[in-house]
C-alpha cells in the first residue's frame, strides 16, 4: 500500500530516529516506517484525536509494538504542548521528552495493559529503543516486587499482603520508609519490574511502593490485564483511569480474560476452610480474653467473630440444600438466583459491607505474624472477592442488569476414593467423612460487563491491538463498544516468504477430516500421520504441528507409537510434546531448541495443542520454526456446561442489535485459536515458513475469509498431496537461495540434563549431552538465531576480542590496510587448530579457543586471558569478514572497498553490499561496516541499513560498546 496523504515529504534524521507528521503530530520513529507501520501509526492518532475507541490488528514481526508506543507518545507531547503554549518539549536534547514536573495537569495519562508481565518487560525494552522518555510506572503484586526478607517468607500472596500492611502502618519496615521515587526517576527513568527490584536492593526502597509512589507523576503506566478488568484490583492499586488513554496489547483472549475476572466457583470445601479458620480464631480470642481479663476491643472482635460463623454456618446449609431436578448431579438458574441464595444466608445489599468489615478482620487476625504459622486466610480472601463480584459495582450499573449476564451453574463432584492431603482440619464439614463437594458456578457470559465498568470511569480512548485478532466481528458485539476505528494490517514480508497450502488429501489419498465423527477413524490417524513423515523430510530445521485438544494428540501419540508412525517422524526429526504442566514447559523448549542447534539432527518436530502455553507466549523465530501444520479445527469442547451455556446465552440475546448466535461464536473461537497459532512463525522482516492446513474444511471460502488478512493472499488448496509436495519442497530450495542455508553451530560445553520427551526410540526420556550442544537462547529476540558462518579458517591474531567502538576516527584508508595486512598473514602457517566461529559486534564477545575432544567426563574450564592492548579494530572487522564470508563474497567485497576509496561513490557501494550481505546471519558485518564510511555519507548509509534490515543502527552498536571500552 502507498503511503496516506498526510506523509510528510521530507524526512529528517536526527540523533538516529525518523521524523515526520501524521495529523498534525510530530512522531519520532527509530527508522523510516514500512507503509503498514505508517498506516497503523496513522489509525492511532486518528483514534486518539477523535477521542473514539480502535481495533487494530498488525501482524507479528510488524513492529506493532513500536508503532503503538511511538504514536501514542508523540500525540500525548503535542497535547502537552498546545496545553501549555510550548514550542517543544524537551527542546535542546531531543532524547529528554519528559514532561516537566506539574506542567502536565489534564494531559491524558497513557495506561499499557498486556497478558503477562514478560510481555510487559518487553513492551518496556522496546519503549527504551525510542527517542521519547516518559515518565514511566509499571505495576506489580508485593510477591514479584517485595525485598523484605520476612514478608518473602511468607507462602502465599494473602499473607504477605496482610503482614505486608501491618508493618508499613507500624513504621516498622525500613524499605518502605526509605521510598524516595525523585531520586530514583532522576537516574532511572524507564524501569521494568525487574530494574525497580534490583534498583530497591541497592538503594534499600521497597520496589513495591515505589512503583505506586512513580504512579502517581507517570506518563505512561504498565500492567497486566487483570489489574485492569478486574474492579476490584483496579481500586486496590489505586488505578484512575478518567481521561486516560488505555491500550489493551495482545487483546486476541479480552473476551475471555474479562469474563473470567467477573466469575467464581464457589466449593463447599472452600466454606468449610472458613469456618475452620474462624473456629480456631475463636479459640484464640477466648484465650485473650481470659488472659486480658475482658479488653473491650478482643470482646468486639469476639463478637464479629461469631457474626462471622454464623454466617458460613447457614451458608453452607444452604448450599447443601439446594434441590437438583431428577436425579441429575448438574442444574443451572438464573443469574438472579445468586441474591436469593446468599439472602437466605443474611447477605444483601444492606448488609454486605458489614460483611466485608468482619472478614477482612478475620484474614488480618489470619495473616498477622505472631499467629499460628499454618493459617494464611486463603480461603477468607477468596470468599470476600467473590462477595464483591456479586455486589461490588459501579455507580450506573444496576444489580439487576447484572445478574441479567450471568447464569449459576450447580454441580456435585463425588468424592474421590483416596483421601485429601492437606493441613486443614475442617470440623463442621467433618473431614473424617468422605462427602460429596457442592460446587455453585457463578459465570458471566457477557465480557461487555466488565468492559462497563470500565469506560464508565471516563475513559478518553479504548485500544484493542494483537497480531491475532481475526475474525473482528465478534468484539463490538461481545465487548458491546463500538470501534468507528478498525485495521487488518498487511505483514512487511514479501509474497514468496511465505507459504500456505490447504491440505485436502493424505499422502496415501484418505480426506483429511478431523471432526468428531471422523477423527476416531484408524484410516484418517494413520493417514495423517504418514503426511506429517513427508513433511518432516521436506521442512528444515524446526516444525511445529498444533492439534486440537491435548487428548486428541495424546490419542494420536499412542495410536502412532503401536503402528511405528512415531519412530519414522522420530527418524527424521526427534519429537517433542507440549506438557500440561506449566513448570515442564521451560525444560521442554530449551530441549527443543538445543536439538536445533545440533548439526547431527535435521532439526526438530514439536507437537502442541491450540489454545495451549505454546501457541499463546511463545514464538519460534528463523530455523526454530520453519513451518506450522495445523491438523483440524480447534471448536471449544461443545459438551462443556460453560460452552454449552455460552452459546445458549447468545441465542436468547440475538434479539439484540448486531448479537453473534451461539454458532457464530463456537466457529469464531476455532478461527481465532488457528490464527493464533499458525503466527508462531514468521516473526521478522527477513524471517520465512510455510502454514500447512491439513484439514479439507479449510478449503471452503467462509473458511479462508476467516483467517488473518495477511495469509488469504497466499493461500492455496490442493487436491492432491503430490502437488503440494512440490510446491512446498520448492518453496523451501527458492528460500536457501535467497536467505542463504543457515547450519546449525556447536558452541561451548554444558553438563548433561534429563529431560522429558517422546523418544520413541528410547523410553520415556532421553539424555540431552549439553557438552555437544549450543546453550541455544528462547526465540523472543531474532538477533540470538543469525549464526555467523565460518567458511576458511583465519589466523590466531586476527581473531582477537571483537569490539566495535566509536572511540577514534576508523575511515575506509584504515579498513583497506588492514585488509591488507589480514592477506599478508593468512599466507603464513597456522598452529592454532581448528577454530569456533563467535558472534560479534554486541552479539557474544568470547574469546576463541582451540576445538578439543568432546568428552562427558572432562569438564572444560576456559580462562580468558586479560588484555592489555586494544586491539586493532580495522584488522578485526576484517578477520571476522573472512571468517563469515565465502571465498567469492570475499572477493566482492575487496573490489567494492577498491573503488569506493577510489571514487567515493557511496551508492555503488551499497548496491555491492546488498548482494554480498543479503543473508539475514551477515546483517552484523553490515552494522560493523558503519564506522568505516566516510563521515560525510554515514547518514545515507544508516538510512540504506535500517531500510535493508529493519534493525536501528546506533544504540546497539555504539551505546553498548562505548560502555565496555570505557571499563576497560
Amino acid at each position: 500500500p502507498a503511503y496516506s496523504k498526510s506523509w510528510c515529504t521530507s524526512i529528517c534524521y536526527r540523533m538516529e530516529s525518523v521524523e515526520f507528521t501524521i495529523d498534525n503530530v510530530n512522531v519520532k520513529f527509530p527508522f523510516k516506517p514500512y507503509p503498514c507501520q505508517f498506516v497503523y501509526m496513522e489509525k492511532v492518532i486518528q483514534c486518539l484525536q477523535q477521542s473514539t475507541n480502535a481495533i487494530l490488528e498488525s501482524p507479528t514481526g510488524t513492529g506493532k509494538t513500536l508503532c503503538l508506543l511511538c504514536a501514542t507518545l508523540a500525540w500525548r507531547e503535542e497535547q502537552l504542548r498546545c496545553r501549555n503554549g510550548m514550542a517543544a518539549v524537551g527542546e535542546g536534547n531531543v532524547w529528554d521528552t519528559r514532561t516537566p514536573s506539574g506542567c502536565g495537569e489534564g494531559v491524558s495519562k497513557i495506561i499499557y495493559a498486556s497478558r503477562t508481565h514478560s510481555q510487559l518487560a518487553q513492551v518496556i525494552r522496546e519503549l527504551k529503543n525510542t527517542s521519547y522518555r516518559p515518565r514511566v510506572a509499571i505495576i506489580g503484586s508485593r510477591e514479584q516486587m517485595c525485598i523484605h526478607p520476612e514478608v518473602q517468607r511468607k507462602e502465599t500472596n494473602t499473607e504477605k499482603v496482610h503482614l505486608c500492611r501491618a508493618k508499613v502502618k507500624a513504621n516498622s519496615c525500613i524499605y518502605y520508609n526509605n521510598v524516595d521515587a525523585k531520586r530514583l526517576q532522576s537516574s532511572e527513568p524507564i524501569m521494568d519490574i525487574e530494574d525497580l527490584v534490583v534498583a530497591g536492593n541497592r538503594h534499600r526502597m521497597c520496589p513495591y511502593y515505589l512503583a505506586r509512589e512513580l504512579k502517581q507523576d507517570a506518563d505512561i503506566i504498565f500492567m497486566p490485564y487483570n489489574y485492569l478488568l478486574d474492579a476490584k484490583t483496579r481500586k486496590m492499586h489505586g488505578v484512575d483511569v478518567r481521561g486516560a488513554v488505555v491500550i489493551l496489547d495482545e487483546a486476541h483472549n479480552i473476551e475471555k480474560v474479562c469474563e473470567e475476572a467477573t466469575s467464581f466457583d464457589l466449593t463447599s470445601l472452600d466454606i468449610a476452610y472458613c469456618i475452620a479458620d474462624v473456629d480456631y480464631l475463636l479459640q484464640m480470642k477466648k484465650e485473650e480474653l481470659v488472659e486480658g481479663d475482658g479488653e473491650s476491643a478482643s470482646d468486639d472482635d469476639f463478637k464479629a467473630l461469631l457474626n462471622l460463623k454464623e454466617f458460613f454456618l447457614t451458608l453452607e446449609k444452604t448450599l447443601d440444600s439446594i434441590p437438583f431436578q431428577s436425579d441429575s448431579t448438574e442444574d443451572t438458574r438464573p443469574g438472579d438466583f445468586i441474591l436469593t441464595f446468599f439472602a437466605r444466608s443474611g447477605l444483601t445489599l444492606d448488609t454486605w459491607p458489614a460483611f466485608v468489615d468482619q472478614c477482612g478482620l478475620a484474614i488480618s487476625l489470619l495473616t498477622s505474624e505472631v499467629k499460628s504459622m499454618h493459617r494464611s486466610g486463603v480461603n477468607m480472601q477468596k470468599m470476600l472477592d467473590l462477595v464483591k463480584v456479586v455486589f461490588n459495582h459501579s455507580e450506573g450499573i444496576s444489580l439487576e442488569e447484572c445478574t441479567q449476564q450471568y447464569k449459576v451453574h450447580l454441580k456435585v463432584e463425588k468424592a474421590q476414593k483416596k483421601a485429601r492431603s492437606d493441613v486443614w482440619t475442617v470440623s463442621s464439614a467433618g473431614s473424617s467423612d468422605k462427602k460429596d463437594t457442592r460446587v455453585l458456578g457463578y459465570w458471566c457470559f457477557s465480557p461487555g460487563l466488565a468492559m462497563k465498568e470500565l469506560l464508565v470511569q471516563g475513559v478518553r480512548s479504548l485500544i484493542l491491538t494483537s497480531g491475532t485478532l481475526s475474525p473482528l466481528t465478534s468484539f463490538s458485539s461481545e465487548l458491546q463498544i463500538e470501534f468507528p476505528i478498525s485495521y487488518e494490517g498487511p505483514h512487511v514480508i514479501q509474497k514468496d516468504q511465505v507459504f500456505v497450502g490447504v491440505v485436502c488429501k493424505g499422502c496415501d489419498n484418505v480426506p483429511l477430516n478431523s471432526s468428531f465423527s471422523k477423527r476416531s477413524s484408524e484410516e484418517y490417524q494413520n493417514s495423517l500421520g504418514n503426511t506429517i513423515v513427508n513433511f518432516a523430510r521436506i521442512v528444515p530445521h524446526g516444525m511445529l504441528v498444533f492439534f486440537p485438544s491435548y487428548s486428541l494428540m495424546y490419542s494420536f501419540m499412542d495410536a502412532w507409537k503401536a503402528n511405528g508412525i512415531a519412530q519414522r517422524i522420530e527418524s527424521q526429526k526427534p519429537i517433542f510434546l507440549e506438557p500440561k504442566k506449566k513448570a515442564d514447559l521451560s525444560p521442554t523448549m530449551d530441549a527443543f531448541y538445543e536439538k536445533i542447534a545440533d548439526p547431527k539432527y535435521s532439526g526438530a518436530v514439536f507437537f502442541a495443542v491450540c489454545r495451549g502455553k505454546v501457541s499463546e507466549g511463545l514464538d519460534f523465530a528463523d530455523m526454530n520454526g520453519r513451518a506450522v501444520i495445523i491438523t483440524g479445527l480447534p471448536f471449544p469442547p461443545r459438551m462443556d456446561p460453560r460452552v454449552d451455556l455460552k452459546m445458549k446465552y447468545l441465542d436468547d440475546g440475538q434479539h439484540r442489535q448486531k448479537s453473534l448466535s451461539g454458532r457464530d461464536w463456537y466457529q469464531q473461537q476455532a478461527y481465532r485459536a488457528v490464527n493464533q497459532a499458525v503466527g508462531r512463525v514468521i516473526r521478522h522482516r527477513m524471517d520465512y515458513g510455510a502454514i500447512i492446513l491439513c484439514d479439507e474444511r479449510f478449503a471452503s471460502r467462509n473458511s479462508l475469509n476467516e483467517l488473518s488478512l495477511w495469509l488469504r493472499p497466499h493461500a492455496k488448496v490442493y487436491d492432491k498431496f503430490g502437488q503440494l509436495q512440490r510446491d512446498l519442497t520448492l518453496f523451501f530450495r527458492n528460500t536457501e537461495l535467497k536467505f542463504g542455508k543457515v547450519t546449525p553451530q556447536l558452541k561451548a560445553s554444558e553438563p548433561v540434563i534429563e529431560c522429558p520427551s517422546t523418544n520413541f526410540t528410547s523410553g520415556s526420556t532421553f539424555r540431552h549431552d549439553k557438552s555437544i550442544l549450543p546453550p541455544v537462547k528462547k526465540a523472543s529476540v531474532i538477533e540470538d538465531h543469525l549464526q555467523p558462518s565460518s567458511s576458511c579458517q583465519v589466523p590466531q591474531a586476527s581473531l582477537a576480542k571483537i569490539k566495535m567502538a566509536s572511540s577514534g576516527k576508523p575511515c575506509v584508508d584504515g579498513l583497506f590496510s588492514a585488509l591488507s595486512e589480514c592477506e599478508a598473514e593468512s599466507c603464513k602457517p597456522s598452529v592454532c587448530g581448528a577454530l569456533r566461529p563467535i558472534k560479534v559486534f554486541g552479539v557474544d564477545h568470547s574469546a576463541v579457543i582451540p576445538e578439543e575432544p568432546k568428552s562427558a567426563a572432562v569438564k572444560r574450564i576456559v580462562i580468558k586471558e586479560k588484555q592489555t592492548d586494544r586491539p586493532n579494530k580495522a584488522e578485526d572487522y576484517i578477520a571476522e569478514l573472512k571468517a563469515t564470508l565465502s571465498v567469492e563474497s570475499f572477493e566482492k567485497f575487496r573490489e567494492a572497498l577498491r573503488n569506493y576509496k577510489q571514487n567515493k561513490d557511496i551508492n555503488l557501494l551499497i548496491t555491492n553490499f546488498k548482494e554480498i550481505f543479503k543473508q539475514p546471519s551477515m546483517f552484523y558485518l553490515l552494522q560493523g561496516m558503519h564506522r568505516f564510511v566516510s563521515e560525510q555519507h554515514r547518514e545515507t548509509y544508516g538510512a540504506f541499513y535500517r531500510e535493508f534490515t529493519g534493525r536501528t543502527l546506533g544504540k546497539t552498536l555504539v551505546m553498548s560498546t562505548v560502555k565496555k571500552l570505557s571499563s576497560q
